[in-house]
């Protein structure tokens, strides 16, 4: 059940202005408080969009209006840092004051979010309450937003205008010859950084490209990689330029996990299993690389052996065509050996602590935003 919160407004109302100022208590509900830490037939109390109070035996305020959840469950929503959710417009490379086209520094991702209904609510009616949504074109591509779903008033979804700066080695859609090679955005990514540091001790010459990568840099990053052999080219310019990268992966980082951990890298790890098409005619299947059908074999192992290797990682939806795919790929994951409290901990604590922002969301905690989700049986 999706729970809709207000704040105050600041759009003009039409007729009779409604305060909303009621505490609403939670009832008699099992509460994961955390993703390892579950409150049985506890009370949760919270007031426009906060948590007041969570617990037993908690004194519940007269005007309170009460929700017995007698037999259901309540536990942090889900949170997916790696979307394009609601991005509507990409920028015209005229409009772009940077030399190069492919980087995207001035972009903010706010500035073209618009709510998509439909997507919104597969989301909402999947557990997840939270998303970090960019502009998935280029090698720099701006600031991300992180939103709240919800079905209307965009400007009441946001949390965090500018949540973190998102990176990639893809040129993307830019329609100027360089860079042509993964050699060419390496070194056009690590131009970028010299170049802003040039222009961080002069103040004679103005650049709103350069501007806008200064005023983003402190931004937690996100950096999207193709191929596990990619997550140490990020890293190695990551630590040239004294930054963590938070690695967006492609599934296949198994093969390296052991130099992996010893990096102590932050990955957001995809879970869209490959599938083969094998043909009844042996001959045709031929065409199928040993590579290829190892892979496939391996990839639904791939969040297993990162769990038991101590890396800390987030589940993404990114690559998922249909809702009921990811949740037939978690319970994939579950039988290989992972535990549901990880699971959990993978779409709640680890993406709010990536993006520095579990003082807000990720848990159920006194203070924080009251974005969770009721439901009943099994999670």
């Amino acid at each position: 059940l999706p729970l809709i919160s207000w704040t105050q407004e600041n759009f003009p109302i039409n007729g009779v202005r409604e305060t909303n100022q009621i505490t609403h208590a939670f009832i008699n509900a099992n509460i994961y408080t955390t993703y390892n830490n579950k409150i049985e037939n506890g009370t949760l109390l919270i007031k426009n969009d906060k948590v007041i109070k969570v617990g037993q035996n908690i004194k519940i305020p007269e005007d309170a209006k009460i929700i017995d959840l007698n037999g259901y469950s309540i536990c942090p929503s889900f949170i997916d840092i790696f979307t394009n959710y609601g991005q509507t417009t990409k920028k015209n490379e005229s409009e772009l004051s940077s030399w190069n086209p492919a980087l995207n520094t001035e972009t903010n991702a706010v500035d073209y979010f618009k709510i998509n209904v439909k997507k919104a609510e597969s989301f909402i009616n999947n557990g997840f309450g939270t998303l970090n949504t960019f502009n998935q074109d280029g090698i720099i591509r701006g600031s991300s937003s992180l939103i709240f779903l919800s079905y209307d008033k965009p400007h009441e979804s946001i949390l965090l205008e500018k949540a973190a700066l998102c990176l990639s080695f893809d040129k993307g859609s830019s329609k100027t010859a360089y860079p042509k090679s993964l050699m060419g955005s390496i070194a056009l990514l690590r131009q970028a950084y010299y170049d802003l540091e040039w222009y961080q001790k002069q103040n004679e010459i103005f650049n709103n490209s350069l501007k806008a990568f200064s005023e983003k840099i402190h931004l937690p990053k996100i950096f999207e990689v193709n191929d596990y052999q990619s997550i140490f080219r990020a890293h190695k310019i990551g630590k040239e330029f004294r930054e963590n990268y938070i690695i967006k992966t492609n599934g296949d980082e198994y093969q390296r996990v052991d130099e992996i951990t010893k990096l102590s890298l932050r990955l957001i790890v995809p879970i869209n299993f490959p599938h083969l098409k094998i043909s009844n005619d042996p001959y045709d299947n031929n065409k199928i690389s040993l590579a290829s059908l190892k892979h496939a074999d391996t990839a639904p192992f791939n969040v297993s052996i990162l769990v038991n290797n101590n890396i800390d990682i987030a589940i993404t939806t990114d690559g998922i065509k249909e809702f009921s795919d990811f949740f037939k790929n978690i319970q994939t994951i579950i039988s290989s050996g992972v535990t549901k409290n990880q699971i959990l901990k993978t779409l709640t604590y680890n993406p709010a602590n990536f993006l520095n922002i579990y003082n807000l969301v990720g848990s159920i905690e006194k203070g924080k935003k009251a974005n969770f989700l009721i439901f009943s049986g099994e999670l």
